[in-house]
Parts: C-alpha cells; sequence; structure tokens
C-alpha cells in the first residue's frame, strides 16, 4: 500500500547576532493518515547536526552559527523518497510532499530440501570485562542524541532468512528505549543504504539486561550471499529515564580485530569504525 506523508513546519528559527546557534521546530505528519509521522530521519550529512521526530511527529534541530544556509537538511523516512531543502530555504517551505519510494521485491519462498540454521556475530558476552555505552551518565543530558547509531558488520556466506536478533544489554538504567533495526549495503566498508523497506521498532523495558531477543520472522528478510556483508545497526529513538541523575545504557562487547563496530552520534553524520566487537548475533535460516 502506497502512503504518502506532508512535513509541516512550524518554524523557529534564531539568527540572532552574537548566538551561536539556529534552532529549527517542526512537525511530520503522515498526510494519508493525518496522523504524526514519527521517527523520521533529520539531518545534514557527514556533519554533527541531526536528530529524529519523536512519536508525536515533533523535532528540534539545532544548528551550529559556522554551519552554511546552503548545506542542505535531509529528511528521511522508509516509504518515502528522501527530501532535501536547504536551510536558506527551509523557512519558506511549510508544506512538504514526501513522495512515496516504490520497492517491487521478489517473493522468497523457501521450497529447498535442504536448509539449516546459523548463527552470525557474536553469540557470548564472554567476560564481560569490555562494554560499550549508548548513553553514559557523564553526559549532560539524554535525548540530544536522538538518532544515534550503534552496530556491526556481518559476514553473509549463505542465501539466508534472518529469523531474529540478539544483543546483550550490560548496563541499562530506563524505564524503557525504543531502537528502529537497520540493515545496511556497504560502500568502501561504510554503511550506506539501508535495504530494508519496513520500519522495525524494537522496545526494551524495564531496565532490562542480559539478552534481548526480537523476533524478524514477520518481516519477511531475506539476504543473498552475493552480497557478502552487512552492517546491522540501532537507533536510538525514544526513551525514558527511571530517575533525573542515571541515564546509562551499554552492551557487553569485546576487543576483536576481526569484527567492525560502526558508531555514528547524531543522524546523516559521517560514520566511524573499530576492530572490536558488540555481543551480537542473528540466527538465520540458510538455503540452497
Amino acid at each position: 500500500m502506497k502512503n504518502q506523508g506532508l512535513i509541516f513546519f512550524l518554524f523557529l528559527l534564531f539568527f540572532t547576532q552574537g548566538f551561536s546557534q539556529v534552532v529549527i521546530k517542526g512537525s511530520v505528519a503522515n498526510f494519508s493518515t493525518k496522523e504524526p509521522l514519527a521517527y523520521v530521519n533529520i539531518g545534514i550529512r557527514n556533519k554533527e547536526v541531526g536528530t529524529i521526530s519523536d512519536k508525536n511527529g515533533n523535532f528540534v534541530l539545532t544548528i551550529n552559527q559556522d554551519i552554511s544556509l546552503d548545506e542542505l537538511v535531509i529528511f528521511s523516512h522508509i516509504g518515502f523518497e528522501t527530501i532535501e531543502l536547504s536551510l536558506k530555504n527551509l523557512s519558506k517551505q511549510n508544506e512538504i510532499w514526501l513522495v512515496p519510494s516504490v520497492n517491487e521485491l521478489n517473493e522468497v519462498v523457501l521450497i529447498s530440501p535442504k536448509t539449516w540454521t546459523k548463527k552470525i556475530g557474536r553469540t557470548s558476552k564472554g567476560a564481560g570485562m569490555m562494554h560499550i555505552s549508548f548513553y553514559s551518565t557523564y553526559e549532560k543530558e539524554i535525548n540530544v542524541e536522538l538518532g544515534r547509531e550503534k552496530g556491526m558488520l556481518f559476514d553473509i556466506e549463505n542465501d539466508c532468512r534472518i529469523d531474529n536478533l540478539n544483543f546483550c544489554i550490560s548496563g541499562n538504567e530506563f524505564k524503557s528505549i525504543k531502537f528502529r533495526m537497520n540493515i545496511y549495503n556497504l560502500k568502501d566498508g561504510m554503511p550506506y543504504e539501508n535495504i530494508l523497506n519496513k520500519s522495525i521498532i524494537i522496545e526494551v523495558k524495564n531496565g532490562q539486561t542480559d539478552w534481548v531477543q526480537f523476533d524478524l520472522k514477520p518481516y519477511e528478510i531475506y539476504l543473498e550471499k552475493e552480497q557478502e556483508q552487512v552492517a546491522i545497526t540501532l537507533t536510538w529513538l525514544e526513551s525514558k529515564k527511571r530517575d533525573d541523575k542515571n541515564w546509562r545504557f551499554a552492551f557487553y562487547a569485546a576487543m576483536l580485530p576481526y569484527f567492525t563496530i560502526y558508531n555514528r552520534d547524531k543522524s546523516m553524520a559521517t560514520w566511524s569504525k573499530s576492530d572490536a566487537c558488540i555481543s551480537m548475533y542473528v540466527n538465520t535460516t540458510c538455503y540452497k
């Protein structure tokens, strides 16, 4: 079913001399349903400028004064064509149509008599001595980094269906957290395009730690061995704290040279990578 989206911008721009930031406030709504469009990626490519619209479609984008007004702000959401608007023209727009993207996917049916299950990724938490933090108590604020994203490189050696995603939490001081799962193809060894055609939201509740498993069979995600490698990541979308002092969230991890962790702090920001590993894996059904 094709959806159409409409972004309604209710802008508040501050270009006051002597201040170092520009603040853009707006809201995002689905035009066909008239409902808010949650969790839209918003940012400037390869810059530390970005955010995510909240569950009500509202967003606040803070831009440093040294960013040129000719820079393009990107609005990206699964199921829609990407929109790019210069900061200069953004204030002149009050209605922006998001054109639905057309994804013609071939139906995949597992009819092969030979199938087998396989785990891909790191299936243990080891000695539990190393942790990769999404947020720590040293950060001044929570949710200023909406769109922060972390994940790992996965080798694809067979045609397969992903049955579930598993990750191991070492510390969690939140009542609830929502993530979006992403699967990227690679370009020059870095995540490039999200190959999913559905938005997959994972919620972790009540300070849960240890292993979390999320069922992916309903999404029918198939990968081909010709892809060789993909990056699977989690984007921080929304959270509720247990208190106003602590907001640590971390995964078990290890320094392993034959694995790769990917990280970026803002939507559309430049990716970084390191030779390490999150305790994260997928269960797959492979076939010939």
